[in-house]
């Protein structure tokens, strides 16, 4: 699949032009947009190892820890639960509208901070870089996450019509997006200068927190979830735009 291809489907699954920008960069990262693509330290020739999970006859694909597909998922239980869609659909396991459902699918249920972010965002740079950080999990995490942000916004630039800001060359180079406020969404799991303020904010709003450190820990999360109950709002413990005006305002 080509760029525009994966970024129109993208769109179709509910994310905003930024989130479909920031998945597109990531899954191009990933495979290229190649549905059957394993990974090249398998030896094995994509279409060989497609078909052979197909029919059956290669019975170690959850368990052989390679790459596959538009995001190349890698572990044992992700694969077990592509593989048992893929089957439950009557597909190949390299078929690209199936992996686009299962993305979805995964991203919604055990994934909700990123879900939450492409379906939101209006930044293409928070997009893949969180996508990326979040979801994907490389190796050398950091810089292919500040890398595909920088390639999100190269999509989303080329979608609009207009000309990239940052040269889409190849390079090494990882320029990190500067602060903006307000935050960005934050929740159980993540750390950073954000997560400190938010603790600071709920303690000063009655809500008390194990500790101001910058990490948020179950304790973060059980008093975001109360301020949010209280507030009238969504309770997810996600720290998004929502959150972060109703705690600034009290």
């Amino acid at each position: 699949m080509i760029e525009t291809e994966i970024y129109a489907k993208c769109l179709s699954l509910g994310m905003t032009a930024a989130g479909a920008a920031g998945c597109t960069a990531n899954i191009m990262a990933e495979s290229a947009g190649r549905p059957n693509n394993v990974e090249d330290r398998s030896g094995i020739a994509d279409e060989t190892y497609t078909a052979n999970v197909d029919n059956r006859s290669y019975g170690n694909f959850t368990g052989d820890a390679y790459g596959y597909g538009l995001c190349q998922w890698t572990s044992r239980d992700r694969k077990r639960a592509l593989l048992d869609y893929a089957q439950g659909k009557g597909v190949s396991i390299g078929d690209a509208a199936m992996q686009f459902q299962f993305m979805a699918r995964e991203m919604r249920s055990s994934y909700t901070y990123v879900w939450n972010i492409l379906t939101h965002t209006a930044d293409p740079y928070e997009a893949g870089y969180v996508m990326c950080k979040f979801y994907e999990i490389p190796a050398d995490t950091e810089r292919q996450a500040q890398y595909r942000g920088n390639q999100a916004r190269n999509i989303y630039q080329r979608g609009s019509g207009t000309t990239p800001v940052i040269p889409d060359d190849g390079s090494d180079e990882y320029p990190v997006k500067e602060t903006q406020w307000p935050p960005r969404m934050i929740c159980k799991g993540m750390d950073g200068a954000d997560v400190t303020v938010l603790q600071a904010l709920l303690v000063a709003r009655g809500y008390g927190v194990n500790a101001v450190n910058g990490v948020f820990d179950d304790s973060t999360d059980k008093a975001t979830r109360r301020f949010q109950s209280d507030s009238g709002l969504a309770v997810d413990g996600i720290a998004g735009p929502n959150t972060w005006t109703a705690i600034l305002r009290r």
